[in-house]
C-alpha cells in the first residue's frame, strides 16, 4: 500500500488532505479508529498528521481500517466483510448469505490444495 501510494516516501508531508507515506485522508484516520502516536492525544491538533507522517503509525491506520472483525489480523475474511457490506458496516454477520456460503466453500477448497 505505501509503495501504491508513494513510492514509500518518507519525507512526503501532507499535501492536498492526503498524508505521509500511505497517503491517508483525515477521514480514512478517523474511520481506522484516530490511531495516534504513541503518548498523543487524538483530539490534539496535528495529531493526525503527526501519525500519519510516521511510517509506523502510519501502517497502524492502514491495518486498523482494514482489520474490518478487529481481531488483529488483516486478511480475506476482512476483505469479505469489507466487499459484502461496505466499510461502515463491518460488524453486520454475513454468515446467512449466499455470497457468504460461497466464500467460505472457496477459502476452503484453497486451504485443502
Amino acid at each position: 500500500m505505501c509503495e501504491a501510494a508513494t513510492g514509500c516516501n518518507l519525507t512526503i508531508g501532507c499535501d492536498g488532505g492526503y498524508c505521509g507515506p500511505f497517503h491517508v485522508s483525515r477521514v480514512y484516520w478517523v474511520d481506522a479508529g484516530s490511531i495516534v502516536l504513541p503518548d498523543d492525544e487524538q483530539i490534539r491538533e496535528g495529531a493526525y498528521q503527526d501519525c500519519a507522517n510516521d511510517y509506523h503509525c502510519g501502517l497502524r491506520i492502514v491495518t486498523g481500517y482494514l482489520d474490518c472483525n478487529e481481531d488483529d489480523v488483516v486478511d480475506c475474511n476482512d476483505y469479505a466483510l469489507i466487499h459484502y457490506n461496505g466499510g461502515y458496516r463491518c460488524e453486520k454477520s454475513i454468515s446467512h448469505s449466499r455470497f457468504y456460503k460461497r466464500y467460505s466453500a472457496c477459502i476452503q477448497d484453497s486451504c485443502n490444495a
